[in-house]
């Protein structure tokens, strides 16, 4: 029997009415700009219904129309995963929300809610979304008069606004009342809070109905995508802290005990280990292990640790490949009449020197291995170098490369951060643990701007360097791949409720061979780019891409031996070690960081270009 998915209506479209004679004659009267009368922030309307006022949540609650979109956007791989043929949008591309006012309020009080004023008439073309506030500031009212305001409606959700800037919890007599001070983050929070709730409802109804139906590979990635989108609709209560260095203290403690770690980087026949989805622990192992063994022997090791994650053994290997393609933006070499360039990458993003006006772009060093090598961009006017190496590594995992640009190229770089839809924004770092990160985002050359999920947050690959310590994290791309070949070196960030993103990584490789364990030689499917080698006879059949006609022979696609598939996956790394590493190579003084200047009217901007 086929899983019917039963979608809240969220949205009303009922008509409105047109005001009788009286009721327009009432508001008439309460809305100075209508009766002619002058209005300022002294005036205060006199007894008055309550009155609706109508915002474009695109335009006036984009923190909510964000969750809305990844929500949107996530229904048609729900319904695919559940078999539902038809293709209802329960989600329409136009939501208004509907904010009603009681009581006198001013237009001072107005500009609290949004900086625009809210429609008196309904939009046309566009659905009310179904949490609709009902809010009422305090102003010269008595206490008891402002909470007898908010009865006057049996609304969803109801907002005491006090006089002041101050807002004590004990205030509050009644649970059903959001009480906040005369603050505009506070406000636009708690309405932001209410209009939230039915999208928890939708997902949550996925979730259960998902889980109903039974797992499977399909489903357990529709189900990491939902609470990556959940993740990010809780206000965040993060303290802003802005700093104006990026090298900041690290708060990025392993969860993995080290007891764990040492055994499994001493065992020969461990390639690589990590946490997967937040609730798993994955070790992958070559063919002749004894899994039963490895697993008595994990368990032993650290009992309350494996109490808390599930073991997962598989005989199978990941190898990285790097991310180069072809008309990348970034180039280490200039292409020739006889050759065209194979050494192309992505401009991750600008920092700056905080003590003078030193310009570095950020890209990977399997792209500028070594210092002192020129950096070319194509632009307009053909490519143009735009500056020199200054700094490369692959210490600690990292996958790194600084150029300084050029002081005559300096004007011609846009050193502001962009955000979804590619608007520009302030940018800090996040030194904190990722298993909170919802959604995450990329912008590359190729691929341009993407979005996906953190599906290990913490992953080590003894392939690659048996000696490292430092973990990776890998993110999956949602809907489609979050990186491909000339991606890498694009900076990993995830938006936050303030008016700048989180910064936590960058793209250094995708699409990982996952193969069969089929070969005990440990050098097969290395990269020498990665410090490994290979032999000539498995150049091909080891590290070429399986193409959709290829015939694979060594390799089995992700599908049949883990729950991701390996197109989607991307391997990235904290950006917090490498800007480390960069500030110890340059002296004890040095400090950078990404453009934090730009004024929050700015940041929210359209983007120009």
């Amino acid at each position: 029997m086929q899983s019917i998915l039963h979608l809240p209506r969220i949205c009303s479209d009922d008509p409105l009415l047109p005001l009788t004679k009286e009721q327009y004659e009432m508001r008439r009267i309460t809305d100075p700009q209508k009766s002619g009368a002058k209005m300022t922030s002294d005036s205060v309307n006199i007894e008055s219904p309550i009155e609706y006022f109508y915002y474009k949540a695109a335009k006036d609650f984009k923190d909510f129309f964000h969750a809305y979109n990844l929500t949107r956007d996530c229904q048609s791989r729900v319904q695919w995963v559940l078999k539902r043929n038809d293709q209802i949008n329960t989600l329409s591309t136009g939501v208004v929300i509907k904010i009603g006012i009681a009581g006198r309020f001013t237009e001072d009080n107005l500009s609290l809610i949004s900086k625009r004023r809210g429609n008196e008439q309904m939009f046309e073309n566009y659905q009310i979304w179904q949490a609709s506030p009902l809010l009422c500031f305090q102003n010269d009212l008595p206490w008891e008069s402002a909470l007898k305001n908010l009865n006057k409606d049996n609304a969803c959700h109801r907002i005491l606004i006090k006089s002041g800037n101050f807002c004590d919890e004990s205030d509050n007599p009644n649970e059903s009342i959001t009480i906040v001070s005369q603050n505009k983050e506070e406000i636009k929070e708690a309405i932001v809070c209410c209009l939230e709730e039915p999208l928890n409802r939708i997902i949550q109804d996925w979730l259960d109905l998902i889980k109903a139906a039974g797992s499977n590979r399909h489903a357990s990635g529709i189900i990491d995508e939902i609470l990556a989108i959940r993740k990010q609709m809780p206000v965040n209560k993060r303290k802003d802290k802005l700093s104006p260095s990026l090298v900041s203290s690290v708060n990025t403690k392993s969860r993995i005990p080290e007891n764990v770690k040492d055994y499994l980087f001493q065992k020969l026949d461990v390639h690589s280990f990590g946490l997967w989805r937040n609730s798993i622990f994955k070790v992958f192992v070559s063919k002749k292990t004894d899994e039963e063994n490895l697993k008595f022997e994990l368990m032993r090791i650290n009992e309350p640790f494996f109490s808390k994650y599930l073991l997962d053994v598989e005989k199978k290997k990941i190898v990285e490949t790097p991310t180069m393609k072809q008309g990348d933006p970034l180039l280490s070499k200039l292409p020739t009449k006889d050759r065209e360039c194979d050494v192309e990458g992505t401009l991750g993003g600008f920092i700056t020197k905080t003590d003078n006006n030193e310009i570095y772009a950020l890209t990977c060093n399997h792209i500028f291995p070594v210092r002192n090598q020129k950096a070319y961009a194509d632009d307009s006017y053909g490519f143009q170098e735009v500056g020199t190496c200054v700094f490369t590594t692959r210490e600690n995992s990292c996958d790194f490369a600084a150029i300084e640009v050029m002081e005559s190229f300096v004007d011609k770089c846009d050193l502001a951060f962009r955000k979804t839809m590619r608007k520009r924004t302030n940018a800090r770092v996040y030194d904190e643990h990722l298993e909170n990160i919802g959604v995450v985002y990329k912008i590359g050359a190729i691929t341009n701007l993407t979005k996906g999920y953190i599906l290990s947050s913490e992953y080590y690959d003894k392939l690659k360097d048996e000696n490292n310590r430092d973990y990776i994290f890998l993110v999956q791309g949602i809907g489609n791949c979050f990186s491909k070949d000339g991606d890498s070196g694009s900076l990993v960030f995830s938006r936050s409720r303030k008016n700048y993103v989180d910064v936590f990584g960058m793209v250094s490789g995708s699409n990982p061979e996952v193969h069969d364990e089929d070969s005990e030689d440990e050098n097969v499917g290395h990269n020498p780019e990665f410090g490994g080698s290979k032999s000539p006879e498995t150049e091909e059949t080891e590290l070429s891409p399986i193409k959709q006609d290829d015939k694979p022979t060594t390799h089995m696609s992700a599908s049949k031996v883990m729950d991701d598939d390996p197109e989607g996956i991307s391997f990235c790394y904290r950006i917090t070690t490498a800007l480390e590493l960069f500030k110890r190579s340059q002296g004890e003084h040095f400090a950078v960081k990404f453009k934090d200047d730009l004024p929050s009217s700015s940041s929210e901007s359209e983007d120009s270009n």
